[in-house]
């Protein structure tokens, strides 16, 4: 990427990046730092052309959910499809060079972050 001057990174972090959900402490950590990591990557690379977009869903089906051992607290059928998140991710890659998408927050309408 740095070569041919152009290029671009995804990271999928998570809605809880953005601010503290309690019961989270050591995944929203995580999350915060992967965004500061993101941050500062994408001012490193900048002039190289490459742009950096970080990615923070909220609920998204997946096994992590289950009624056994982490229940999903709203209508599990209302999470957002993987399926979805790879549609944004296709959208993203389609767009223009001079188009930076610097941070993405979306989640389902049964939630608010």
């Amino acid at each position: 990427m740095v070569g041919r001057k152009r290029g671009r990174i995804i990271n999928i972090a998570s809605v809880s990046g953005t601010h503290g959900i309690p019961g989270q402490v050591a995944y929203g950590a995580s999350k915060h730092g992967m965004i500061g990591m993101a941050d500062v990557l994408a001012q490193e690379l900048q002039p190289f052309g490459i742009k950096v977009t970080t990615i923070c869903p909220g609920a998204i089906d997946t096994p992590l959910w289950n009624a056994e051992n982490n229940p999903y607290p709203d209508d599990a059928e209302r999470m957002i499809k993987s399926e979805e998140v790879a549609e944004l991710i296709e959208f993203m890659l389609s767009r223009p060079d001079s188009t930076i998408y610097k941070r993405v927050i979306f989640f389902p309408d049964c939630e608010w972050h």
